[in-house]
């Protein structure tokens, strides 16, 4: 009997580690996840505020996924854009992504707040939370990289233009 304790133990132990739990609540060890994820977009498991605050950290924009889980180009988008490698390669180490259930906790909130009307939605943001742009609906993954590249952009042209004023 305590053998078979200790042995159920150990693996509830390893199902809570090995299901992407971390001790940072999913911000520290987050930029390691990003650049390990080779063949797909790395999504933060964490809430919206840590990811503005990880974006303002590293100066980079933020990738919102609003889905449901009823919507079926919503889960085209995850097998087909989300894991292509091209797609993985810029996001992971350019971006900081968040998928965002709008139907369940904090999605909800977040969904009334962005006024998303129907999915999936796309958005990409400035660290401070501000919208720089949206999509609505399917995209390919060659898409999907033209639109992330454009936020950089703006975000780069930024800092550029705070370092000139220093």
């Amino acid at each position: 009997m305590k053998k078979r304790l200790t042995y159920i133990g150990l693996m509830s132990l390893f199902l809570f580690y090995s299901c992407g739990f971390s001790a940072g609540g999913g911000g520290r060890g987050s930029s390691k996840n990003r650049s390990s994820a080779k063949h797909k977009i790395y999504f933060e498991k964490t809430k919206y505020e840590k990811v503005l605050s990880l974006a303002t950290e590293e100066q980079k924009p933020i990738f919102l996924d609003f889905y449901t889980d009823w919507c079926a180009p919503c889960r085209w988008l995850e097998k087909d854009a989300f894991e292509n490698e091209s797609a993985a390669r810029y996001f992971n180490k350019n971006l900081i992504s968040l998928k965002i259930n709008a139907e369940k906790g904090e999605g909800v909130e977040l969904a009334q707040q962005f006024k998303i009307k129907a999915f999936p939605t796309l958005i990409y943001l400035k660290p401070n939370g501000q919208e720089i742009s949206r999509h609505v609906g399917l995209t390919s993954a060659n898409r999907l990289i033209s639109m992330a590249k454009k936020s950089v952009k703006v975000i780069n042209d930024i800092n550029k233009a705070k370092a000139k004023k220093k």
